[in-house]
């Protein structure tokens, strides 16, 4: 089950959203649809209802799951260009990813439906939950943006419902 009546911001909606969270001036444009494979690293963002219901998915390449955690609380951009070499978000930078994460609950919480929250966060690849999988290979529904954080740098964002 997936969250029905899930509308898709506009980029700038995510742009929006998220700059108020880390307090700096994001740029937004259109995007095509994020893969992450052997060669695109990133994280995803599970959904669930309060039954434990698949209800949406947020896929975040790494650059922008780097930058926009680092901005959260002001980390330098080098430990960005640090955590991309690596491959992976250092620990603290994983925690406050989930800050990041959690705001966008606000997109997937449409009224009449039950209450969805952030489940968990995992990187990808390597594997995901088979749900998540299915719903990020066939939506209900999509957005897809690329986001630039003033300071920072750019990457991208696929919201999935």
């Amino acid at each position: 089950m997936t969250t029905q009546g899930f509308v898709p911001p506009i980029p700038e909606a995510v742009a929006s959203l998220i700059g108020q969270l880390v307090g700096r001036k994001i740029t937004s444009k259109d995007a095509k649809p994020l893969v992450l494979g052997t060669t695109a690293r990133g994280y995803v963002g599970i959904y669930r209802n309060d039954q434990g219901a698949l209800a949406a998915v947020a896929v975040m390449d790494l650059p922008l799951a780097a930058n926009a955690a680092a901005a959260l609380v002001l980390l330098p951009p080098g430990v960005v260009s640090e955590s991309v070499r690596a491959g992976q978000l250092s620990a603290n930078l994983a925690e406050n990813l989930h800050e990041v994460m959690n705001v966008l609950t606000r997109f997937f919480n449409v009224p009449g439906n039950p209450h969805v929250k952030l489940q968990e966060i995992v990187p990808c690849p390597p594997n995901l939950p088979a749900d998540v999988a299915a719903l990020i290979a066939k939506p209900n529904a999509a957005a897809n943006a690329e986001l630039a954080i003033t300071g920072y740098g750019s990457g991208r964002v696929s919201l999935y419902g």
